[in-house]
């Protein structure tokens, strides 16, 4: 991770920490209005209870990132769970502030301690619902019409996955399960968007031995995106050397065929590496182009002369309300496949998640591109 990179890092980690503190706090102070605790030894409970959590959260997510056991995954996994639980509880909370200023504009008696463990019954229902949702891997089929299509790629089984997130308690178990569920579809060729590591401690020999289990009849192909950037460098090197995958780092390789185009997620924002692409020459077959945040520069992509991207990033939200801010960020790139007029792009959810094992309004998936030839 280069100095650009750390400082980033640092601000993004300092506002997220102040925000998540105040949260904490405004919610310990609703349970306080709303449920009428004037007993100081609950308030104490609570206090604790909330600054506990709040530390955990900070602890851990220093912590998976020098030590890779058990006992900080666990820290991590909780933690995490938490935040999803503690955006539910702040909306919901919010709802409530909202009832009560309006009751009282209009003059209206209401026990609003009921109302308040109402809310907090919905945040536990909706966050069983949010885990249960990130745990159930679905596969989703697409069908891409491409023109001048060699005809042997309509008979490819291409199985597409982006944003696994490995490392933490994302390791032996995880990609066991999604290993074998991509090598009983027997894929041809299998595309991996990016976000493959999470950016914490990688346990290199385990998951080496559980990703290397992965197969395809031809290749698999791979792009860097943003979190695979924040592993160490020799770390990732290591894994992808040992699982023998063919790395697009601002590179094309012919595949029977069709153009294939990889792009560094570091390399996104930089025309210049768009331009030295288009220089390899003018492309006469057709092109798919593999970045893993969807480019929204699309005259990068047009001059390419792309026909297809194939992108993740997005966790399509994740879950509520980020499924709104991301929708408003990416348009329609933030999820599913769309027609630009000179290109199609498709967006996966992605198959593991960020932070919290948590999904709700998206989904974990698995992708299967059937490709068909057009005229």
């Amino acid at each position: 991770m280069n100095k650009t990179m750390i400082i980033r890092f640092l601000l993004f980690f300092i506002v997220t920490l102040t925000v998540i503190f105040f949260a904490h706090l405004f919610i310990y102070k609703a349970h306080i209005k709303f449920i009428e605790i004037e007993n100081i030894k609950i308030k104490r409970v609570l206090i604790l209870v909330y600054i506990g959590m709040f530390s955990l959260l900070f602890f851990s997510m220093f912590a998976v990132r020098f030590w890779n056991n058990a006992f900080t995954d666990n820290l991590y996994y909780i933690s995490t769970l938490w935040l999803g639980i503690l955006t539910y509880l702040f909306i919901f909370i919010v709802l409530n502030w909202i009832v009560f200023t309006g009751f009282k504009l209009l003059n209206i008696n209401f026990n609003f301690k009921y109302l308040h463990l109402f809310f907090l019954f919905l945040t536990i229902v909706v966050s069983i619902l949010g885990t249960i949702n990130y745990y159930k891997i679905k596969d989703t089929v697409i069908t891409v019409e491409l023109k001048n299509l060699p005809s042997s790629w309509e008979k490819k089984k291409v199985i597409f996955i982006s944003d696994i997130h490995l490392g933490n308690f994302r390791e032996q178990q995880f990609i066991t399960k999604f290993v074998e569920k991509i090598n009983k579809k027997n894929p041809d060729i299998i595309i991996i968007g990016g976000d493959l590591f999470d950016g914490t401690i990688l346990n290199v020999d385990k998951i080496s031995a559980e990703l290397g289990k992965l197969h395809a009849n031809e290749k698999i192909f791979f792009v860097y995106g943003n979190h695979d950037n924040y592993s160490k460098p020799e770390d990732v090197k290591k894994i992808l050397k040992n699982v023998n995958f063919t790395i697009l780092d601002n590179a094309s390789i012919i595949q029977d065929s069709v153009d294939i185009i990889g792009i560094n997620h570091n390399s996104l924002h930089n025309d210049s590496v768009f331009a030295a692409l288009k220089e390899e020459g003018i492309r006469t077959r057709p092109v798919i182009f593999i970045s893993h945040e969807p480019v929204k520069k699309t005259e990068n992509l047009e001059n390419l002369g792309i026909d297809l991207q194939l992108s993740g990033h997005t966790h399509g939200g994740q879950f509520f309300p980020f499924t709104l801010i991301t929708k408003a960020i990416y348009g329609k790139m933030n999820y599913g496949l769309h027609d630009f007029g000179k290109f199609q792009s498709f967006t996966s959810s992605g198959l593991g998640a960020w932070g919290p094992a948590f999904r709700l309004f998206s989904k974990s998936e698995i992708v299967e591109i059937k490709f068909k030839s057009i005229k």
